[in-house]
């Protein structure tokens, strides 16, 4: 074996004749932060949603959510916490369709719970979605409660 120095995409692009640029989302853009808070308000049924954040319209990308979980009482072993996001339009008008679990899934429900979820995704949208989670697997006890943020750029 021998070393070796690659580079990036990023970087490649840089070297370029004619310089190729690289979208502000991917390359020297602006951290965001969308802090939420939550609190289930009366028990929810298997499938219930919870909607975290609003993330804006155009080319962004989403770094990481950090998830701080408190349980509500009699939250069982069953309940499972995915995270993902709504639908959302392309810029041609092409729906993709929600994906509650397309970031975390079937993180327990059970106990109390701190998570740094990696996500290092691009989206470019007509009106931006929504960051949301999901409860399955069993009912969403009253006075369960998620907080956190969605660090994200977009320029």
């Amino acid at each position: 074996m021998a070393v070796t120095k690659q580079d990036s995409t990023e970087v490649a692009n840089g070297k370029k004749r004619p310089v190729v640029t690289n979208p502000a989302t991917d390359y020297g853009g602006r951290v965001r932060v969308a802090h939420f808070d939550f609190t289930q308000d009366g028990a929810g049924d298997d499938g219930s949603l919870a909607r975290l954040a609003q993330v804006p319209s155009g080319r962004v990308r989403l770094l990481c959510a950090y998830l701080d979980y408190t349980a509500g009482g009699g939250a069982g072993a069953a309940l499972d916490v995915d995270l993902g996001h709504g639908d959302y339009s392309d810029p041609d008008g092409e729906v993709t369709a929600a994906s509650g679990n397309a970031f975390l899934d079937g993180q327990s429900g059970e106990n109390n719970f701190s998570q740094l979820v990696q996500i290092d995704q691009a989206f470019i949208t007509r009106s931006g979605f929504t960051l949301q989670a999901a409860f399955t697997g069993a009912g969403v006890p009253d006075g369960t409660a998620l907080k956190g943020y969605l660090l994200y750029v977009q320029d």
